[in-house]
């Protein structure tokens, strides 16, 4: 039942009915760190960035990588990997991030006996591919563009499409303003194929977020944000705290909103995190108003700067 249940869940999201909207990956979070302040998006100090607002490149100083990965209703598989790199001309990031399914069966039905039986089984997998660029316009200011190219695949249906992302953030010692538009472009499409040759579309969602974060004092940070998209308002709040004596190690909480079939739904989150020499891991719990079973989520991951 358990199983049954997923696939149903997978099959709504994932026929595909003109002018409908195209549910966006990134909505789960990139990173275990930015969960755990309430998902608020554009402070990601790694290459992590490249899935939220690329204007956060700027903190990468060389080098950086990051990992991040979970299960999800105890089916599905999601992880991204993401990389970026300053040059003279600026830093340049990639990251990929994909969310997968594993034998889901496929079934059929004995025309005699009027039982169902497996015939096959398959994979579901929702994917995304960005290439990000980041540059200093300004003594504060920071700016950044990428590329996302979306694709989904399950059973003999095929999808893909693509759009670009566009993000600033103003800086100052005690204070930060973060401000990105995810899929700039207005109605374009993600594009299904079919084995038959049919086709049908959905639309990639344009989304304004909008952040801040200040320093109230010593170790300790506040965040707020507010996400727009279709005419709905997402609202996410955080607190971190870095004790002056182990300044490599923070504690987390945060509150988001989010959308479950266009109903606004509610998450708390704790996290931890560690920095020793670069290494950067953090683990964020998620408590969310989803199934009763699953409402509770574990996320993991680090980064690594040279």
């Amino acid at each position: 039942m358990k199983l049954t249940g997923i696939v149903l869940t997978i099959l709504i999201g994932v026929v595909p009915i003109a002018a409908a909207n195209y549910e966006l990956l990134t909505d789960l979070g990139a990173s275990a760190d930015t969960i755990a302040i309430g998902n608020v998006e554009g402070f990601n100090g790694s290459a992590a960035a490249v899935f939220e607002n690329p204007a956060a490149l700027y903190a990468v100083d060389n080098t950086s990588v990051g990992l991040f990965m979970t299960t999800l209703l105890n089916e599905v598989y999601y992880k991204n990997m993401s990389i970026a790199g300053r040059t003279p001309l600026g830093v340049f990031g990639v990251g990929y991030m994909e969310a997968t399914v594993f034998d889901i069966p496929y079934t059929g039905e004995n025309t005699i006996t009027r039982e169902f039986y497996v015939k096959d089984y398959f994979d579901y997998k929702d994917s995304l591919l960005k290439f990000s660029y980041q540059a200093d316009l300004a003594p504060n200011w920071s700016m950044g563009l990428s590329y996302v190219h979306y694709s989904r695949n399950i059973l003999d249906i095929k999808a893909s499409g693509g759009n670009f992302d566009l993000g600033a953030i103003y800086t100052q010692p005690n204070y930060q303003l973060s401000v990105f538009v995810r899929n700039i472009i207005p109605n374009t499409h993600v594009t299904f194929t079919f084995a038959d040759g049919d086709s049908a579309y959905e639309v990639i969602p344009t989304e304004i977020v909008t952040s801040g974060r200040y320093k109230v004092m010593d170790g300790g940070t506040v965040y707020g944000q507010l996400k727009s998209r279709n005419s709905q308002n997402l609202a996410s709040l955080g607190v971190s705290y870095s004790p002056r004596e182990f300044a490599n190690f923070e504690v987390s909480a945060g509150y988001r909103q989010y959308l479950v079939l266009d109903q606004i739904k509610g998450g708390l989150s704790l996290g931890v995190g560690v920095d020793l020499m670069g290494i950067r891991a953090n683990y964020a719990y998620e408590k969310v108003e989803d199934h009763p079973q699953f409402d509770n989520k574990s996320y993991f991951s680090v980064s690594i700067n040279l």
